[in-house]
């Protein structure tokens, strides 16, 4: 697994997507949203986006009327845990991370990415 520096764009959109979508549990990263209107953003966005960052092949399921798009790794759960700083489990609260605080730029990318 590739570990990004702090300081990527893509991280940060990706961290926002994540905030908003996303859950890590034991070992698993997944991001949820509507199959109906998101399946190609997560086929032709957010799919390409994890492997650049963490070097990952994330599969795709369907459910229902959800899009799932999964990564299994301990590491990146580490990563997005302890580097982070976002929760295992439920999202009770969330803030910018502590990286993207300090920079106008990397706040933005958090923001839109949710």
């Amino acid at each position: 697994m590739n570990i990004p520096k702090l300081t990527s764009m893509d991280l940060a959109y990706e961290t926002g997507v994540h905030m908003g979508d996303g859950n890590l549990s034991d070992g698993r990263y997944v991001i949820s949203g509507n199959r109906r209107n998101e399946t190609l953003y997560y086929e032709e966005v957010l799919r390409p986006l994890i492997h650049s960052l963490y070097s990952l092949e994330p599969s795709i399921a369907f459910e229902n009327n959800s899009v799932y798009l999964r990564v299994y790794s301990k590491e990146l759960v580490s990563f997005k845990h302890d580097r982070i700083g976002l929760p295992i489990g439920r999202k009770k609260e969330l803030r910018i991370p502590d990286f993207a605080k300090g920079d106008a730029q990397l706040t933005a990318q958090v923001v839109s990415g949710l």
